[in-house]
């Protein structure tokens, strides 16, 4: 394993009171399993959704502050059936990722052989390696204040003092978890129409 992983794996979790899934990312995911129905594109539920099912179990998972507990959050949506082998997919409406989500895709990837591709809020598909992030500037103009950036890329709310921090979330009014994230760059990002699923089926 290599030194970025296992900083990642020992690196501590900041509690999250992020709600499990939005409405629409339910929305963009329905629309996207049905497409693989008309399409008769096999697969089948895969993420933290479906195998916890409880969202009460699901906040706790969330909730915990422990290295095991992210492990068990971040899995793909779905696992699709295209050839001669399985590919992840993750529902993702949203315009960010959070840093511990992308390291344990590319983890996962990684260690398992199987590609992981995005189903995003645009209804395209990205493959995780295709996947690019915006320069995050140090000023956040919602919040109305500095936040530390990593990289050029990841903003890290979670590196801010307490009461600091609570401001912050208070300023996006439960809109974001808190943790540190990128932005994705959604003109850099190479990106495929979803029919192109069925040219692999």
């Amino acid at each position: 394993m290599n030194n970025t992983a296992v900083s990642f794996l020992n690196a501590p979790v900041t509690p999250s009171k992020f709600s499990t899934r939005s409405t629409k990312g339910d929305e963009l995911q329905a629309w996207f399993i049905q497409y693989l129905k008309n399409n008769k594109i096999d697969f089948f539920n895969y993420g933290i959704e479906a195998v916890c099912k409880s969202k009460r179990n699901h906040q706790k998972l969330m909730n915990y502050v422990h290295k095991g507990a992210n492990l068990m959050r971040f899995h793909p949506d779905l696992v699709v059936l295209l050839q001669k082998m399985p590919y992840w997919f993750e529902i993702k409406n949203s315009t960010g990722i959070e840093k511990a989500c992308w390291f344990r895709y590319i983890e996962l990837q990684r260690v398992y052989e199987i590609p992981i591709v995005f189903v995003l809020k645009n209804k395209k598909l990205c493959k995780l390696d295709d996947l690019q992030f915006k320069v995050m500037p140090e000023y956040d103009d919602k919040a109305k204040m500095f936040v530390p950036v990593e990289n050029d890329i990841w903003r890290c709310p979670d590196l801010l003092e307490v009461d600091v921090r609570q401001k912050y979330l208070d300023a996006y009014l439960g809109k974001t978890s808190g943790n540190t994230f990128a932005y994705i760059d959604f003109d850099a990002s190479t990106m495929h129409e979803v029919n192109i699923l069925n040219q692999y089926k």
